[in-house]
């Protein structure tokens, strides 16, 4: 739910967190609300001409980061000014959602005129949508743990089994498939837990908690170095040993020219990123 501050430099860390949290996520999410910004030129009447420089930012965001804009119904323009003859209508509410949700989620039009202080209005409105995420989380999302914890369990298994039979077709596709379940039901088990702890470990269980570390340990783990051979050919596993290899090796380089280094190959590293100043 959005509603955005007045001013169009005020809005900008809006579009920055906009940014950067549809970009990491890869399941289906909508984003609705007063986002006090016009999108088009056409999207006021009346009042000052909008200007190229009042929805560049707004548009940049929504366009990189390929946000979708919800169909709507009734009135275009969502907001006025009511200042009789003079009044100026704009259009500053906006449901935006990713392909996602598209593909996930059916078409549904509801219309209703509620009457009552705004705030009543907003209020009753915000339980009503309450109501419906609780449901597409009970539908999508409730058992996600117990899933990537099977999911998991699946994936050792078939792992075990492909040890044995190394050449074995349907075990390498089962594996395959497993992982990728696995993959999945793990990342959104991870995004559920860091949505429920809001920055502290708020009302979570022990499993929850060790599951969630659980996860970090495995990201850490495959980013370590885990055995390095030294300089005699001998391989090392204990973490003092391969840091102790490593410090040796640069210190070794320092102040020396040496010919026995393995030559870079150029057109190797030309296929990769390059940083060019």
């Amino acid at each position: 739910m959005v509603y955005a501050f007045n001013t169009r430099n005020e809005r900008k860390e809006l579009w920055s967190y906009l940014s950067s949290l549809s970009r990491g996520w890869q399941i289906p999410w909508i984003i609705i609300g007063d986002f006090n910004s016009v999108l088009r030129i056409d999207d006021r009447i009346r009042g000052n001409p909008i200007t190229m420089s009042e929805i560049v930012d707004f548009s940049e965001c929504a366009e990189e980061r390929e946000f979708i804009e919800l169909p709507q119904h009734g009135s275009r323009y969502t907001s006025n000014d009511r200042h009789g003859e003079t009044r100026v209508d704009s259009k500053i509410d906006w449901a935006f959602v990713n392909r996602q949700w598209l593909d996930n989620m059916p078409a549904y039009i509801d219309n209703f005129l509620l009457e009552g202080y705004k705030m009543y209005q907003i209020v009753y409105k915000l339980k009503q949508l309450k109501k419906s995420l609780q449901e597409l989380n009970r539908q999508h999302f409730r058992n996600i743990l117990t899933e990537a914890n099977e999911d998991r369990e699946a994936l050792e298994k078939i792992q075990k089994e492909l040890q044995l039979k190394p050449g074995e077709a349907r075990l390498q596709a089962q594996e395959k498939e497993n992982y990728q379940k696995f993959r999945r039901s793990s990342y959104l088990a991870e995004i559920f837990l860091l949505q429920r702890s809001k920055g502290k470990w708020i009302k979570l269980g022990d499993d929850n908690t060790r599951y969630f570390f659980s996860v970090i340990k495995h990201r850490k783990l495959q980013q370590a170095i885990t055995q390095l051979k030294n300089k005699d050919g001998q391989l090392q596993t204990e973490p003092d040993s391969i840091a102790q290899i490593l410090v040796d090796f640069y210190q070794d380089m320092l102040g020396r020219k040496s010919n026995h280094r393995v030559k870079t190959f150029k057109s190797i590293l030309h296929n990769g990123k390059r940083l060019t100043l």
